[in-house]
């Protein structure tokens, strides 16, 4: 009886440690290479890995967004006045789009299927790219920054495009068509 506990209990390791292993190759590099590969579908777990994944990036932007307002706040980067000002307002759009990829994110967990939350969770995080690639071209910026513009610019563009959201509108257009065929055009009768 023992000797079979034993082997149970090293069964469950084992498969404890595979799905651990499962989740720490799923990277940027996996979810590129699948994106650009002819097999471009995933699975459940994938895409919540990929969900996952996208959370991580963006959980980086908010502690990277956090401490860029620190900086500014703390007088550590001397800028003039409306300059500064400029940079508060973007630092604005930054929480806004954060907040909301957090939101889209919750969304797209509880209910996979709807196409809305998917579309304004690229849109925040295409922002964020953007204004993140910004702040690392401001030398004040860009050692707060580092490669968080960019890693979010590749999650968004060719990882979650082509993987979760051109598939997601591909469904919908075949559940389109299952609903309403497209009617047969009779010809017009020449007088």
């Amino acid at each position: 009886m023992t000797r079979w506990m034993r082997l149970f209990m090293l069964v469950v390791i084992l498969v404890s440690f595979s799905s651990v292993s499962l989740a720490e190759e799923l990277t940027l590099q996996y979810f590129l290479a699948k994106a650009f590969s002819k097999e471009g579908d995933l699975s459940k777990t994938e895409k919540t890995e990929l969900l996952n994944r996208i959370e991580e990036v963006m959980g980086q932007a908010r502690q990277t967004h956090q401490q860029l307002i620190q900086v500014m706040l703390s007088g550590d980067v001397t800028l003039p006045f409306q300059e500064g000002q400029f940079w508060m307002s973007k630092f604005k759009e930054d929480e806004a789009s954060i907040e909301t990829g957090f939101q889209q994110l919750k969304l797209m967990k509880d209910k996979p299927s709807l196409l809305t939350p998917p579309v304004l969770l690229y849109k925040s995080v295409r922002d964020l790219a953007s204004n993140f690639n910004a702040y690392n071209n401001m030398s004040s910026f860009s050692s707060f920054v580092g490669d968080v513009g960019p890693e979010l610019e590749l999650w968004a563009d060719p990882v979650f495009i082509r993987l979760f959201l051109l598939p997601l509108l591909n469904s919908k257009d075949k559940e389109a068509e299952v609903k309403f065929p497209p009617k047969e055009k009779k010809p017009n009768p020449k007088k």
